[in-house]
């Protein structure tokens, strides 16, 4: 969504180049367990941290404390850092691919290109806006998004760097994800999945696509750019009533996925002092991204942490949270 999403403030910059690297370790370091998966985050967590606390103070979209709109996704670099010094996921990391569902002018893949470098990027999108589904959606409507057939121009532009051809699927999710597709394009296991489909019927039938043909492993990185679209509109705590959420959910549940919360707001960091906005933590900024930590077991765990207390304190102090209230209630 176009919505901003700015957490580390350049007017609170100062505060980060006068604390320790580890400060944000430290606000994590109650995690329970103390699991690999734990580590992990801790690990991404730092990598973050250690970027926000000794980039120049900057406006610039591209900075690690600067979170405008997608640029969310720039916390990725970090992810990607601590799973490669991990040692434990080499073959995902060179020969998984990247996947996108939800493409629109493709601003968001010439992002995905400049974190993930030379990996294969695969697109998927109708480009001719919402499905029906959007009809009575609140903000939405069909056909809104559509963004017309820029297929050969992003991928001229994004092979430019790229290993492997940019690859896109034209069509609305239902008719276009079948059966063959994987053996047909030779898709890989996805090193990372983006959902920016704005609604559940879109994000179930990535996802359950995506599981179904085998293309989600263990650490494969999941994120939605529009978890808190529905949530924030309505001022609910809700969040697995609809959308994105939603989908999470009933997909954990069907293929017994156990999620770990990697990055974003889908743990709220409230030991940290200031929480999400006094310190820059990877847990700041606008889309979650979960980790698949196991599939097919009788537990599933969404990774989602946040009580409803979290995430009123969590909409209360979002901007574009707040924005997206006042927007429903100008329009009521």
């Amino acid at each position: 969504m176009a919505f901003a999403a700015k957490r580390c403030f350049p007017a609170l910059f100062f505060l980060f180049r006068a604390t320790s690297p580890g400060f944000c370790t430290a606000a994590l370091a109650g995690a329970p367990g103390g699991s690999f998966w734990e580590n992990l985050a801790l690990r991404a967590n730092s990598h973050h941290c250690e970027l926000c606390r000794t980039s120049p103070q900057s406006a610039e979209k591209g900075a690690p404390h600067y979170h405008q709109g997608p640029s969310w996704r720039l916390k990725l670099r970090s992810v990607i850092a601590a799973m490669q010094e991990s040692g434990n996921f080499a073959e995902l990391l060179g020969q998984g691919h990247v996947y996108q569902f939800g493409v629109f002018s493709g601003w968001t893949m010439g992002l995905l290109r400049r974190v993930f470098g030379r990996t294969c990027l695969v697109g998927f999108d109708s480009f001719e806006g919402l499905p029906e589904e959007a009809d009575g959606t609140a903000g939405w409507t069909p056909g809104l998004f559509n963004s017309g057939d820029i297929r050969d121009m992003l991928a001229d532009q994004l092979d430019s760097v790229g290993r492997c051809k940019t690859r896109f699927v034209k069509g609305f999710f239902n008719t276009s994800l079948t059966i063959g597709l994987k053996d047909e394009m030779k898709l890989q296991p996805a090193l990372y999945i983006d959902i920016d489909v704005d609604l559940y019927i879109s994000s179930i039938q990535a996802l359950d696509f995506m599981f179904a043909s085998g293309l989600v492993q263990v650490g494969t990185l999941i994120s939605y750019d529009d978890w808190w679209v529905i949530p924030c509109w309505h001022n609910s705590t809700n969040v697995f009533d609809d959308g994105e959420p939603q989908a999470h959910l009933e997909i954990a549940r069907k293929y017994g996925v156990r999620f770990n919360c990697v990055s974003g707001p889908c743990k709220y960091i409230s030991e940290a002092p200031g929480g999400f906005f006094g310190r820059c933590t990877i847990h700041n900024g606008w889309g979650p991204v979960f980790q698949v930590v196991e599939i097919g077991t009788d537990h599933f765990d969404t990774g989602f942490t946040m009580s409803p207390a979290d995430i009123s304190r969590w909409e209360a102090r979002n901007y574009e949270c707040i924005e997206m209230e006042q927007a429903s209630k100008n329009k009521s």
